[in-house]
């Protein structure tokens, strides 16, 4: 098997729930992670993320926020996720900026 790309680990990161710990409580209450929220709300295979990999210096990918846009239905929808296990569901600058751009961008 080879070795995983940047690419893979961009992926990896990008997907991962927030903080192991905080996480794993989530799961024990019965709480799904933001990918998996809109996953489950989204038509299957529609779902098109917003600036997955932005993310600040010292910061995870996506900074606890998904965002994106995919369908219910036959209606094209924006969606925006937050992640409890990444800092309490709190916005830092990188979520803020992918949030106002999403928007944007569903407004044009």
């Amino acid at each position: 098997m080879s070795e995983p790309t940047d690419l893979d680990r961009l992926n990896a990161a990008a997907d991962a729930p927030g903080e192991p710990h905080l996480y794993a409580r989530h799961q024990r209450m019965g709480k799904r992670s933001a990918r998996e929220r809109v996953n489950a709300l989204l038509d299957p295979d529609t779902f098109a993320e917003h600036q997955r990999y932005r993310a600040d210096t010292d910061g995870p990918a996506g900074d606890g926020v998904v965002t994106g846009f995919g369908k219910i239905g036959s209606v094209r929808v924006a969606v925006i996720a937050h992640d409890p296990a990444y800092d309490r569901g709190s916005v830092g600058p990188v979520g803020a900026q992918k949030i106002a751009s999403l928007l944007t961008e569903a407004e044009a």
